[in-house]
């Protein structure tokens, strides 16, 4: 069982509430603080417990006299995982790459029969991807291609208040945040699971580098104007 983009962001997310709380992380808690399910927490919980990467153990709620619940913390294993340099680094010329394919991607939704199949490979990338600059970028070239497939009209409005912000941590995080909100009502355009998946992202974006930041950005500024 590998560990999938997916899986990783459900590892750090509880990583991230145990160290806030010394405590061990309830499902229920972690589904919440990632907006899905809390069935979905709790089987992505389970994955992860089979791959060592979380200690399971019972504690008695306070709340429910006399039953028990299960948490979960992290591993040992877990932390030698986000202490290693996992992150797979990418040169210029391998970034470049990346930039036009999904601007190409981009580009073609005009003349795709069936736009669809655009999103499906931008989700498929999202899921195998190892490298946090190239991850950010596909979740954005995901966001624009619903845009685009809703209504090109809402496009300017984004750019405006995108540029009314100075920081690009900042700016990264209102553009993600305003498109998954324009489409909270329109679960037929825009479905809920990509709307999680979004929402999971936006921390990303504040633990890229500064030179990462700015790369995203612009390419965000040159997909927008497409």
């Amino acid at each position: 069982m590998s560990l999938t983009n997916r899986k990783k962001q459900f590892l750090e997310k509880l990583m991230e509430l145990y160290e806030n709380s010394d405590l061990p992380v309830h499902y229920e808690t972690l589904a919440k603080a990632i907006g899905v399910s809390k069935w979905t927490a709790y089987d992505m919980l389970k994955q992860l417990e089979k791959m060592s990467l979380l200690k399971k153990e019972y504690v008695v709620n306070n709340s429910d006299t006399g039953r028990s619940q299960i948490v979960y913390s992290p591993s040992e294993k877990a932390y030698n995982i986000f202490n290693s340099s996992s992150d797979e680094n990418i040169t210029v010329a391998e970034w470049e790459h990346v930039k036009q394919e999904l601007i190409e991607m981009l580009v073609s939704l005009k003349k795709q029969k069936n736009p669809n199949v655009v999103s499906q490979r931008l989700l498929d990338n999202i899921s195998k991807v190892n490298n946090k600059l190239i991850l950010c970028a596909n979740v954005i070239t995901l966001l624009i291609t619903y845009l685009k497939l809703s209504n090109d009209s809402k496009i300017p409005n984004i750019i405006h208040l995108f540029n009314l912000v100075h920081e690009n941590n900042t700016k990264l995080a209102v553009f993600t945040g305003t498109v998954v909100g324009m489409f909270l009502t329109e679960t037929n355009i825009i479905g809920i699971e990509v709307m999680s998946l979004a929402s999971e992202h936006i921390n990303i974006f504040g633990r890229l580098s500064i030179e990462e930041q700015t790369k995203i950005t612009s390419f965000l500024m040159d997909a927008l104007a497409l």
